[in-house]
């Protein structure tokens, strides 16, 4: 491809999609030049690609620095098996955001009307096309005794370069206050830790929701940031987010012996 645009930059190999959008968001649109099947970033982004060079280091191959790593499932904990997102279990969940509709109808964006089976059963292919491509990792709990579907969780990529996710999670009804949720979010916690080699994690969820916090100062977070008036809820009134954080270094880390 005929290079667009000056560059001074330095030349490295065609970036895979997630770090291309990471220098996108860094850098600047306008800034990323392609030419002779690689990509460079130039002239007026010099500042803050030195910062950049900084961060990744100089003769390094970015892409390489920036490989993405993949979140190994089935995972299993003591009551429940983990699984990738898959099109077949779509009436299980579907049937479980039924019955949990009115608890999930003030928290989650995706509740603001209730769903159809196609509906969920489009996500789920979109989730699982997004697992396999290594993008993002969505995923479904079943009890280990039953079978039963449980909840919906998953670990989303917020930067590779750091690299740090946040996890998500819901439960339905009829299985909450049982901390099942609880017992998610410190398999994936560790996980992104030790598989993804996660830097940073975070929770976030509206200062309202109090069942969400609780699941997160269980899970050994801290409560880092409250973000005023920072988004609205489905009912349209402005709704506060709270920030919760575990970082790599935590003693507070569901895998390290410190932790209780």
């Amino acid at each position: 491809m005929a290079a667009w645009g000056a560059s001074d930059g330095p030349c490295l190999p065609v970036p895979d999609s997630g770090f291309l959008a990471y220098l996108l968001r860094r850098v600047g649109v306008g800034l990323v030049v392609f030419a002779g099947g690689g990509y460079s970033v130039g002239g007026a982004a010099s500042l803050r690609r030195a910062a950049w060079l900084e961060a990744v280091g100089e003769g390094r191959c970015a892409r390489g620095c920036m490989e993405h790593r993949r979140l190994s499932l089935p995972l299993e904990t003591p009551r429940l098996i983990l699984r990738p997102p898959d099109p077949m279990d779509a009436q299980s969940i579907q049937d479980a955001i039924k019955e949990s509709f009115e608890t999930l109808h003030p928290w989650m964006p995706w509740a603001l009307e209730l769903q159809s089976l196609e509906e969920t059963r489009a996500f789920l292919e979109r989730a699982q096309a997004s697992f396999e491509a290594g993008e993002d990792f969505g995923l479904s709990a079943f009890l280990r005794a039953s079978g039963q579907f449980a909840l919906g969780a998953g670990v989303h990529p917020r930067d590779w370069a750091v690299p740090k996710f946040e996890i998500g999670y819901w439960c339905r009804t009829s299985l909450q206050r049982k901390g099942l949720a609880t017992e998610v979010v410190k398999t994936l916690a560790s996980a992104a830790f030790t598989e993804l080699g996660a830097q940073r994690v975070e929770i976030r969820c509206d200062s309202l929701n109090v069942a969400s916090c609780r699941v997160a100062e269980r899970a050994g977070f801290s409560l880092e940031a409250r973000f005023k008036n920072d988004d609205r809820a489905n009912d349209g009134t402005l709704r506060d987010t709270l920030v919760y954080s575990l970082l790599a270094e935590d003693p507070r880390r569901p895998d390290s012996p410190a932790f209780k």
